[in-house]
């Protein structure tokens, strides 16, 4: 372990499917510790975020962004798993800490250091549109047209369905399919054409 650091697991997509799963925000992910993790129940609990504050640097601070947004989070099967394999292959390298998403020394991990990272790994495969606040986007646009903005508001733990309709989710690009309303306009004026 030269300079302390040690082998981690390559983590970038971890991290992307926990903020997929319960659609929290990256300091929120990377504040997550194992007594966060219920891999039996496959429940994960957002309660804290990670900071950087002047004179004392990177900081685990114990409540989430919002009040809203601590809370306990059942995710899928897939998720369970993947943070299951990443407990098995931390364990297997020795070093198995508090956190679930450690920096390369076992520390806190800085969000603008994952965030520098994914726009390197994004942009190399041509997706460097997609910033790690698209993932929260995403489920907030997801979980709205599955189950209704309210839904999606509580989910994020938003103040209110306002906040989830103007800031995250995504605006239809397409409009729905009105050509048979639409086309009254043109059918009243060929009647007219056709008429003695």
């Amino acid at each position: 372990m030269p300079n302390g650091r040690h082998s981690r697991p390559d983590d970038l997509l971890d991290i992307v499917d926990v903020m997929l799963a319960t659609g929290c925000r990256i300091g929120e992910a990377l504040a997550l510790r194992w007594e966060d993790v219920d891999l039996d129940a496959r429940r994960v609990s957002i309660a804290g975020t990670v900071v950087s504050l002047k004179g004392r640097g990177m900081v685990r601070q114990d409540h989430a962004k919002s009040r809203g947004s601590m809370k306990s989070f059942p995710v899928d099967q897939h998720t369970a798993d993947m943070l299951r394999g990443r407990w098995e292959r931390m364990a297997g390298l020795g070093i198995i800490g508090p956190m679930v998403f450690p920096s390369a020394t076992g520390t806190l991990r800085d969000p603008s250091s994952f965030r520098a990272q994914w726009r390197t790994a994004a942009s190399a495969i041509g997706f460097g549109w997609v910033t790690p606040h698209t993932f929260r986007k995403t489920v907030a646009t997801r979980l709205a047209d599955a189950e209704g903005l309210a839904a999606a508001s509580a989910y994020l733990g938003h103040s209110s369905e306002a906040v989830t309709a103007g800031h995250y989710v995504e605006r239809a690009r397409e409009a729905p399919d009105m050509t048979a309303a639409l086309a009254e306009f043109w059918t009243d004026e060929r009647e007219k054409e056709v008429t003695p």
